[in-house]
């Protein structure tokens, strides 16, 4: 077999001595083909230049662009050829139009793909340009609604892109910053159905985001989150006065009083710095310690030890809070603090205050009538003081309706009428519960309603029926409301009304 690849040089010629060694032939016939053979010059002459001696096995070879790359294959290959050539030369035929096919293979698919690419792009200009000429002849045609050509589609494609995404009617104003819906400006600011038929949106979602938690306004169509920052700039000034009132942060639940009108409150926040709210910590710390010295009830067996129990539960209240100053104790915070505080309170009440909905009496006796009106009035100051020095949302929000689980008993601050924050009757009704004096008031009824000119919203005929209602239907929860201008948050918490 002629080798693939002959250098320039000549071969001496081999005179035929039939007595010559035919292993000496077999060697220099294989140093011959190895020479010479098209492997050896892709391992050894690859990464040269090209000259004209291998311009020949650079470009005239078939399979030289495969062979080149550097794998398993075409390494064993290179080996193998020479080893093929002397022990079966038969073999090389194959091999050598194996990867023949596998180079025309190749060649083939990266031709065909590379029509295809340029078939493509050309489609791909001439749909662009002919979406250019219909957007073109569109703006300056008016739009028809009955289609039936691939202009008039693409035609009305573009209209509704440029559409509002809740009438489908008015064109985009804006679009959002991050979910990239679009909107007019009115169906944005407005919500509900109006006489003319259009969505309003911002506008109710704010009229009804009272309550004591902060509504956060969403995208209409995708329900995302809109930052205050951003749906602000799209909207009236009333509109977004109204949410900052009805979204002021650590909002106090409240009831406006049965007699004047006036609101409320059962507790304020207080946003104070360290330095303050430590001397707010210090202030409720000598009150407990005041009143468990004034009202605690102690026996004979712990009489002796009574001045040293008080001393170690005031201590602990002060390394507690002291350590939430300090930010040395990161999951203790106020709400922590309360549940011990008002459990030592209720023993020295003689109540239970959990929050489990009544103030149920223990086994202690109680004090006097007068003594202990007092007694509650100072329980009741040293919890609205602790629970004003809550600075998270959600303990906050759950502190409140915790102290007024507790201590319902309130006054009102412009007509000091006494007001009861669980049921909203203007009365402490001491010695009943809630469902207690309702009844009461509904049982005899004539004692309560109003024999003079002067009618005030709790002595009027409706008040007997609102009470009815109450009875009826809120057994086992009460219901809080938050007064703001003339708009109500309802509130449903999980509280029985128990016995005293």
């Amino acid at each position: 077999m002629k080798p693939l690849f002959t250098s320039q040089t000549a071969t001496p010629t081999h005179s035929a001595n039939p007595n010559s060694n035919n292993w000496d032939l077999l060697s220099s016939s294989f140093y011959h083909t190895l020479a010479n053979s098209l492997p050896f010059r892709l391992l050894v002459v690859g990464s040269q230049e090209l000259n004209s001696a291998n311009y020949y096995l650079y470009y005239l070879s078939p399979i030289y662009s495969n062979l080149k790359q550097f794998s398993i294959t075409n390494l064993l290959l290179a080996y193998t050829l020479p080893l093929l050539y002397i022990f079966s030369p038969t073999l090389i035929v194959p091999a050598i139009f194996v990867k023949s096919l596998q180079f025309l293979a190749s060649k083939t698919a990266s031709i065909s793909s590379t029509i295809s690419l340029h078939k493509t792009s050309s489609t791909a200009f001439f749909n662009v340009s002919s979406l250019t000429n219909n957007i073109s002849s569109a703006s300056s045609s008016p739009r028809s609604d009955n289609g039936g050509g691939s202009d008039l589609s693409v035609q009305d494609v573009e209209y509704w892109l440029q559409r509002c995404s809740i009438c489908f009617d008015a064109q985009l104003d804006f679009c959002l910053d991050f979910c990239r819906d679009q909107f007019c400006r009115e169906c944005f600011q407005r919500s509900g159905f109006e006489a003319e038929g259009r969505w309003e949106y911002v506008k109710e979602v704010v009229q009804n985001s009272w309550g004591l938690s902060v509504t956060k306004i969403k995208c209409p169509v995708c329900q995302d989150v809109i930052s205050q920052s951003e749906w602000s700039r799209y909207v009236d000034q009333s509109i977004i006065d109204l949410y900052n009132t009805y979204n002021k942060p650590y909002r106090s639940f409240s009831r406006c009083c049965g007699e004047c009108g006036e609101e409320v409150f059962a507790a304020s926040v207080v946003h104070a710095y360290e330095e303050e709210k430590a001397r707010h910590f210090h202030e409720i710390s000598y009150l407990l310690h005041q009143f468990l010295q004034t009202y605690i009830s102690p026996t004979r067996q712990t009489q002796t030890n009574i001045h040293y129990e008080i001393n170690q539960f005031v201590s602990r209240f002060k390394a507690d809070y002291t350590a939430y100053l300090g930010g040395t104790s990161v999951n203790y915070g106020v709400l922590e603090m309360y549940d011990y505080i008002a459990e030592k309170l209720g023993e020295c009440l003689g109540l239970r205050l959990d929050g489990s909905g009544g103030q149920v009496q223990s086994k202690m006796t109680r004090r006097r009538s007068k003594i202990y009106g007092d007694m509650v009035k100072a329980a009741a100051e040293i919890s609205a003081r602790l629970v004003a020095l809550e600075a998270r949302p959600d303990p906050w929000r759950q502190l409140q309706f915790l102290h007024i689980a507790n201590f319902p008993q309130s006054r009102c601050t412009r007509c000091t009428a006494d007001l009861c924050l669980q049921c909203g009757e203007s009365s402490h009704h001491v010695g009943m519960s809630c469902t207690q004096f309702m009844r009461h008031r509904v049982s005899n009824s004539s004692l309560f309603l109003s024999s003079t000119p002067h009618t005030t919203p709790n002595n009027s005929p409706d008040a007997l029926e609102n009470i009815k209602w109450k009875l009826a239907n809120s057994k086992s929860y009460f219901v809080g409301f938050v007064g703001m201008d003339g708009v109500k948050s309802v509130d449903f918490i999980s509280v029985v009304w128990g016995e005293r």
